[in-house]
């Protein structure tokens, strides 16, 4: 009897590392798919930037973590979270690139070193905050994309 369940337990922790990594090569695939895409493009990189989400509960209850890599390209944002999809912010809905998850952006506003972006999609609206109050070399240049 000790057998079997010893058995199920090490089959159940193998299963467990098998998904997880399986999963840890999915989001790897995607961005690397994405970072194909971007470096052909003009953009800044402002890395270790606090986000939070305000109202994220009716678009996406899993967007809580604390922090990410930004790019901005162009009228487009991309936060980029680690072991996350890439989001998407962009005021045109019918570009949507491969490996990332798509919002449409209906206004930015900046104050005290806070960008505040609103967004949507097909389920509701969100805000995106993004703190970049300790990034002042890097806010300029971000300033000039908005």
């Amino acid at each position: 009897m000790d057998q079997d369940f010893s058995s199920l337990f090490a089959g159940t922790v193998l299963l467990f590392i098998l998904i997880s990594m399986g999963i840890a090569l999915y989001f790897k695939q995607k961005r690397n798919l994405f970072f194909r895409y971007i470096k052909k493009r003009k953009h800044q990189l402002v890395k270790n930037v606090v986000i939070s989400f305000a109202d994220s509960t009716v678009v996406d209850p899993t967007l809580t973590y604390q922090t990410a890599d930004i790019i901005f390209s162009e009228n487009e944002i991309f936060v980029i979270p680690f072991n996350r999809s890439i989001l998407h912010l962009n005021s045109n809905p019918e570009i949507i690139l491969p490996g990332t998850q798509k919002f449409k952006t209906l206004s930015q506003s900046i104050s005290n070193g806070l960008l505040e972006i609103k967004v949507s999609d097909d389920t509701g609206n969100m805000t995106v905050i993004l703190n970049l109050k300790h990034k002042n070399s890097e806010l300029a240049s971000v300033a000039k994309h908005l």
